[in-house]
Parts: C-alpha cells; sequence; structure tokens
C-alpha cells in the first residue's frame, strides 16, 4: 500500500523534522521513520485507553471545526477579489479608466447581482 501524509500544522512539521534528524542514523529515510512512529503510536497505551476516546473524539471535532472556519473565511476572501476584479474589468471597459479613490473605497467590490443567491 501506498500513503502519502500532509502535515499542514507547521510546529508538528517542525517537530518530526527535528526528531528525525536526532535520529537519522537509525532509518535509512524519512519514510522508515514515519513508519515506525505509527507502528508506535499503533502500538501504544493512550491509544488503546478508553477514558481517552472522548478526548480525543473532543480534539478531531475542534480540529474540523477550526479547518472548516479558515476554510468558509478563505472562500469569502476569494469571493470579493473575484467580484473586484471582474467590477474592474466592466468598469475599465465602460468608463476607459479607473478612479483609484473608488478602487481603494471598494467601490468595485459588490458580487454582481446576476451571481447573488436568490
Amino acid at each position: 500500500m501506498k500513503y502519502i501524509i500532509r502535515l499542514y500544522d507547521s510546529e508538528l512539521d517542525k517537530q518530526v523534522q527535528e526528531s528525525y534528524q536526532k535520529q537519522k542514523v537509525q532509518f535509512p529515510s524519512m519514510n522508515a521513520y514515519l513508519t515506525e512512529l505509527i507502528r508506535a503510536g499503533l502500538n501504544s497505551p493512550v491509544r488503546h485507553s478508553e477514558d481517552n476516546t472522548e478526548q480525543l473524539l473532543e480534539t478531531a471535532i475542534n480540529t474540523l471545526i477550526v479547518g472548516f472556519e479558515k476554510q468558509e473565511k478563505d472562500s469569502d476572501i476569494i469571493i470579493r477579489l473575484l467580484s473586484s476584479i471582474y467590477a474592474l474589468a466592466l468598469a475599465k471597459n465602460e468608463e476607459g479608466y479607473l478612479s483609484r479613490q473608488k478602487v481603494e473605497s471598494g467601490f468595485y467590490d459588490d458580487l454582481p447581482k446576476r451571481f447573488e443567491d436568490k
């Protein structure tokens, strides 16, 4: 089997890198090191503890919520930027010039009415 792991937590990535550098002599590659870390985690008594299950579930849910909130915020920013670019292109085409004052004030930021939810 082949798995690809992406670490989005920069602090965790830093910890993994530092730990690997300290133990590099024992492992021929980062893959071998990560495989051993996973194996150790699966055999860990914490994993099998019933008392810890609720805490792990809560942590997982909170992580998902934070991820979705960030994704929603990023989506809102992207929508506003695309709306602004669209409006700027139309204004440039119609007026032949763009007023810096209008651009900076957010005059072109609104989503065009035909794209708004009905």
